[in-house]
């Protein structure tokens, strides 16, 4: 199968995971930059946790609902995974602080993808900044993406 058949299936797949979590704003969470396709989404936490996360907000003071960010990175040209990166991804409500963690690989079969869990605390307008270092690459590829919490 060509890359990018093999792209278009795996999108579709990872669109179908997200079902009934996919927002409106969620189509502008995806770009080329530097050689890579980049694919995000924002899922909300799973239901069986809500419980513990009401507790840790208790607790902790910490403001919201847990969301999972995956990152998918693509080689442009040739349409396979890419793999060997260390992803970081910050997020932050518009004028306000930021949250920013180190992205985890994670394997969906045999598709590695990069996520972690944050905190988002209200409804409104957010910007996610991902730096993304390849091995062997001297410069990060820094980008933001604007995203909207309905």
């Amino acid at each position: 199968m060509s890359g990018i058949y093999t792209k278009i299936l795996l999108i579709t797949a990872f669109g179908f995971l997200l079902v009934g979590n996919v927002q409106a704003s969620d189509a502008n969470l995806s770009r080329t930059i530097d050689g890579m396709d980049i694919y995000m989404g924002i899922t909300h936490a799973n239901k069986t946790e809500e419980n513990k996360v009401q507790k840790m907000t208790l607790i902790q003071d910490i403001k919201g609902k847990k969301h999972h960010v995956t990152v998918a990175l693509f080689d442009n040209k040739s349409g396979t995974r890419i793999t060997d990166v260390k992803v970081t991804a910050i997020i932050g409500e518009m004028g306000l602080s930021s949250n920013r963690k180190k992205l985890k690989p994670e394997k969906y079969g045999e598709a590695v993808s990069f996520g972690r869990d944050f905190y988002i605390s209200k409804e409104g307008p957010y910007w996610i900044d991902l730096k993304i270092k390849r091995n062997g690459i001297k410069q990060a590829t820094l980008t933001r993406f604007e995203w909207k919490h309905y």
